[in-house]
């Protein structure tokens, strides 16, 4: 039988920064609720996952950044201004 690789539990650098950025996420729907999680965190990483690559750009979309933040993780190069975008949607939401 072949082995499977989950990447997101490699234990990698990288694998460790995917753990802390999902671990973000959760954070996120702790101090939000679930309804407003859905709405204003979870819909739109899914939809931006679909449409734009994982580079500077998806990194940089506040809920992404607001993952990282309260992840302790640090996924990638983001564009000027991101980190203030997503503190402003943090506390919009």
């Amino acid at each position: 039988m072949e082995k499977v690789k989950l990447y997101k539990f490699n234990p990698s650098y990288q694998g460790i920064l995917t753990v802390k950025h999902e671990w973000g996420h959760n954070v996120k729907d702790t101090v939000l609720g679930t309804p407003k999680y859905i709405t204003r965190i979870a819909l739109p990483s899914v939809t931006a996952c679909q449409f734009i690559s994982y580079d500077k750009t998806y990194f940089s979309l506040p809920w992404e950044r607001s993952a990282d933040f309260f992840g302790g993780a640090y996924m990638g190069d983001s564009t000027i201004g991101s980190d203030a975008l997503s503190g402003f949607y943090t506390i919009m939401s």
